[in-house]
């Protein structure tokens, strides 16, 4: 029995984009497109129906998006639709697929990255919300437990502390789920150390601020030192983030951090801009 492609189980791209072609590809110009479903744009271009609006659906999409869809007029669909690639799809990511899904609440296809950790930024003010912790609880069960543990949610150290209260219920469920957690800027603040034995995380990302000529300034090294400190006894690491320098990672790591983000372990890679622009709404 043949898988099911992931795609008839989403369908945000087709209701999410403006999907605009040149105009022959319409069957009343010589082409395959029917065109009782599209709309012009300009004397060259045309669009799907529905998709030129603010609430975008193309007329062609039959069913519910992130249960089961499909396209009504598949073997004969406009060349955007044909080039657009599945996030993940030959190994490659999509950003506008997941941006996509993403509008309609659905999480990145993460069985195309089996060896891929997915790290997401929550704000925590939306973290404490019960109908975010609803809608999270609900998208996170979509995946399997297997991908479940490759998703790290990374949450600000100030905002943490300041809801520390509110939080613990909440990462009781995300634990139990198998997702990981990570406290980011750390040390942007001058705050205390309890909220770490509070809260069930894995990872401390230190705020690239400390780690910037750390060798030179002491009153960082003791900061660092503090919060390595107060790890310990807990299955909890402390990274640095910003490391430029071998003279930086040196001192970090003599201060106890385990690993390191930054320019001194990998140059900062360009965003692929070889990606066909679908629609004005599509930028990268």
């Amino acid at each position: 029995m043949s898988e099911i492609n992931p795609c008839m189980t989403c369908g945000a791209c087709c209701a999410y984009f403006r999907v605009s072609f040149y105009w022959a590809e319409a069957d009343d110009a010589g082409g395959l497109v029917p065109s009782a479903l599209t709309e012009p744009l300009t004397p060259f271009l045309r669009c799907m129906s529905g998709t030129n609006q603010r609430q975008s659906r193309c007329a062609a999409l039959s069913g519910d998006i992130g249960d089961a869809v499909h396209c009504t007029i598949y073997e004969n669909r406009p060349s955007p639709c044909r080039e657009f690639a599945m996030s993940g799809e030959n190994g490659e990511e999509n950003d506008a697929c997941n941006r996509a899904r993403a509008r309609y609440g659905l999480l990145p296809f993460l069985g195309f990255w089996p060896e891929e950790n997915l790290a997401l930024q929550l704000s925590v003010e939306s973290l404490i919300r019960p109908r975010f912790q609803r809608w999270l609880r609900d998208a996170l069960m979509q995946c399997e437990k297997s991908q479940r543990q490759r998703i790290i949610f990374e949450l600000a150290e100030a905002d943490v502390c300041q809801y520390i209260g509110r939080l613990q219920p909440v990462m009781r469920l995300v634990n139990a789920l198998g997702v990981r957690v990570a406290v980011v800027q750390a040390g942007l603040t001058l705050v205390g150390t309890s909220w770490i034995k509070q809260l069930d995380a894995e990872l401390i990302k230190l705020h690239p601020g400390l780690a910037r000529n750390i060798e030179k300034r002491s009153e960082n090294q003791l900061l660092v030192q503090s919060l390595v400190e107060a790890c310990k006894g807990m299955p909890m690491q402390v990274f640095a983030t910003g490391v430029r320098s071998r003279s930086e990672w040196l001192v970090l790591s003599q201060c106890g951090v385990t690993g390191g983000q930054g320019e001194f372990f990998a140059a900062s890679q360009p965003l692929d801009t070889n990606v066909k622009k679908y629609s004005q709404r599509y930028s990268v």
